[in-house]
């Protein structure tokens, strides 16, 4: 966004032979922009016979009278308000008409209210997961992958639950079960026993069936 300050207004002017006071006492130079009169003028008893500058600092302009982003028209008038001899030539020249004009430019500034909130935010949050990280390297990640798994089936066996993958039979049951498979196996070791005996004393082959 620009905002105008305001201007400086300068010209060169002169006559070409002096005008005496008692002929333009009211006699001067105006000065309009868009058609809006500024309150300085210029007395025709002061202007030179050689070019001079009409002020050594300039005019200073009200920068409610520079639109802004719209054309400037500038006007310098001679307004003659005194009775001049009609046989008489008076010639008055103007140069290096400059308007200088001053301004700001606004730059909108961003509510860093907002950004320090986003900020403490992010900061806390990391923290938050920094220090969780902390606390399971120290309870799981420092142990090797082979003790962490042991000690997560141990964990496991304080559960109701079976760990997952693993069958566990209860104690009866468990117990019936290997009784059944040693009987069983004296039990085939004894028959085998029996039969090779038989065997040796010559028993017919009719035992065979």
């Amino acid at each position: 966004m620009v905002e105008i300050t305001g201007a400086t207004l300068n010209f060169d002017y002169k006559a070409d032979q002096i005008i005496p006071f008692s002929l333009t006492q009211n006699s001067e130079f105006r000065f309009l922009i868009n058609d809006l009169e500024h309150t300085e003028s210029v007395k025709l008893y002061d202007i030179p016979t050689t070019f001079q500058s009409a002020s050594e600092e300039g005019f200073e302009i009200d920068g409610d009278l520079i639109p802004y982003n719209e054309s400037i028209n500038l006007a310098i008038q001679l307004y003659v308000a005194d009775p001049f001899i009609l046989n008489e030539t008076r010639t008055l020249s103007i140069d290096n008409v400059s308007l200088i004009i001053s301004y700001d430019v606004l730059i909108p500034t961003t509510d860093l209210s907002n950004i320090y909130l986003a900020l403490s935010i992010g900061l806390a949050a990391g923290a938050i997961a920094i220090g969780a990280y902390i606390v399971y390297y120290y309870r799981v990640l420092r142990f090797p992958s082979q003790v962490r798994k042991v000690r997560k089936f141990r964990k496991s066996l304080n559960k109701v639950e079976a760990p997952k993958g693993i069958f566990i039979a209860e104690r009866e049951r468990a117990f019936t079960r290997k009784l059944s498979d040693l009987i069983g196996k004296y039990s085939d070791q004894s028959s085998k026993t029996g039969f090779i005996s038989k065997l040796k004393k010559g028993t017919p082959s009719t035992d065979l069936k």
